[in-house]
């Protein structure tokens, strides 16, 4: 009896071995008839290592889930330097002054002011504290007016005086670190700086600003040398070269710069040993980036914000991930070349316009067990067919013929449709919606 039951525990044992080597399918050709994991890698995750100048690494989990682990260099996640007051905050390295500088002698004979780029081709400018032996007191009006390829600037200690639009229209400036010796300030100094955020050194204004020195209202970190959060509550950074805002353990994808081409979006990210989830695509993140070609939307992402990706001309694809509930009003309006949109299972409401006035759209697909919309050959639905709510404007086809059942045409769903020269529409339509044939 000992004997059958020592055979039957080996027998368990054999088994539960080669289901374990089965568990991703695979084979072996050994012949001893045990399986091996043959490994799939999908789902990277950035493993939030990169440096300012070297690329980090990102790691995969095995699809066929046996444990395994692949990690590979994240191609293009350096994340660049960012500079306060002359240091980078991530690495500490310290920035040399910026040469070549425009100046001009004020009329005291003694000091200068600083007046333009001159044949400076820095993107991250350390303006000097003097010139020429002199104190540099004071940046000119319009100085950096649409010098549109700054990304940073360090005002030294000694300027007093900011005038009037000095860097208005600097769309690409992402950071500027204020003294608090500046005690006037010009209104619109930052007027059109869409990803600005403001270091001011200073805990609050001075008397001397002008009630519109910040028009565009860009985020202010006011006592910069000593915290890290803005007014509005948000911490901002830059990671992998995207912008983002955190606040309570969440991550919101904020104004981009303009010139961006791929958009990796992590799903978590880690500042100063904290973990953020991003569960957030805010409004306008995107707008007219564009030089934006692609985009993959992480399941950790929740809502995409109204004009998130408004007219991001060569955007060609776009896959939402399953996380995502919320497309805001406009989210991918007008991105001329997307030719393909896939809505993931979670999505509960999609605003006005959100795929309206995209010309080369030819396909939008919903995932089966989305229990909100559905896609009928290429066309968006809602999940009871009752609503056409986006024909994929991009199609060849001359004639269509709407679905017998569909009650509501959707506000703009053919505007803009150049190749349909007729449409049927059955009985059952009760509604049309503003612009829908525009």
């Amino acid at each position: 009896m000992k004997g059958k039951w020592v055979k039957f525990l080996s027998a368990l044992a054999c088994l539960t071995l080669a289901v374990g080597f089965a568990s991703c399918g695979g084979n072996d050709d050994s012949g001893d008839g045990a399986q091996e994991c043959t490994h799939s890698f999908t789902d990277y995750v950035s493993d939030n290592n990169a440096t300012c100048t070297e690329d980090g690494t990102k790691t995969a989990k095995c699809d066929n889930g046996c444990g395994a682990t692949d990690t590979v260099t994240d191609e293009g996640s350096a994340t660049g330097h960012n500079w306060a007051n002359g240091t980078c905050t991530s690495c500490g390295e310290e920035k040399g002054y910026s040469e070549g500088l425009k100046y001009k002698l004020n009329e005291d004979g003694e000091s200068y002011s600083l007046v333009g780029m001159g044949t400076c081709k820095d993107t991250d400018l350390v303006i000097p504290s003097t010139y020429d032996d002199l104190p540099v007191v004071s940046i000119a009006d319009h100085a950096f007016y649409f010098s549109r390829f700054l990304t940073s600037v360090v005002i030294p200690d000694g300027v007093t005086t900011i005038g009037n639009s000095a860097f208005s229209g600097c769309d690409s400036l992402m950071s500027i670190t204020i003294p608090d010796s500046v005690t006037t300030m010009a209104g619109g100094a930052f007027y059109n700086c869409g990803v600005l955020i403001i270091y001011c050194e200073a805990e609050s204004e001075s008397s001397g600003w002008n009630s519109n020195w910040n028009y565009s209202s860009c985020p202010v970190v006011w006592d910069c040398n000593n915290n890290d959060v803005a007014s509005d509550g948000y911490i901002y950074t830059v990671i992998n070269g995207i912008r983002y805002a955190l606040k309570d353990g969440q991550a919101t994808l904020i104004r981009q710069r303009r010139d961006i081409v791929i958009a990796d979006i992590a799903k978590k990210l880690t500042y100063k040993g904290i973990e953020y989830s991003v569960t957030t695509i805010g409004e306008g993140a995107f707008y007219y980036c564009y030089g934006l070609t692609e985009i993959v939307i992480p399941n950790s992402v929740i809502t995409i914000g109204s004009y998130a990706f408004y007219q991001c001309a060569n955007l060609t694809s776009v896959d939402i991930g399953n996380g995502v509930t919320l497309i805001g009003d406009f989210a991918f309006d007008d991105c001329d070349n997307l030719t393909s949109v896939k809505i993931g299972d979670s999505v509960e409401s999609i605003g006005e316009d959100a795929f309206a006035y995209c010309r080369r759209l030819t396909n939008i697909t919903v995932d089966k067990n989305n229990t909100s919309y559905k896609g009928i050959d290429g066309n968006l639905y809602t999940r009871d067919g009752k609503t056409l709510l986006q024909y994929a404007i991009g199609k060849s086809a001359t004639t269509f013929t709407i679905p017998d059942g569909v009650t509501t045409i959707g506000d703009g769903a053919f505007a803009y449709c150049d190749s349909l020269t007729e449409i049927v529409i059955p009985d059952s339509v009760t509604t049309i919606g503003g612009s829908a044939f525009v």
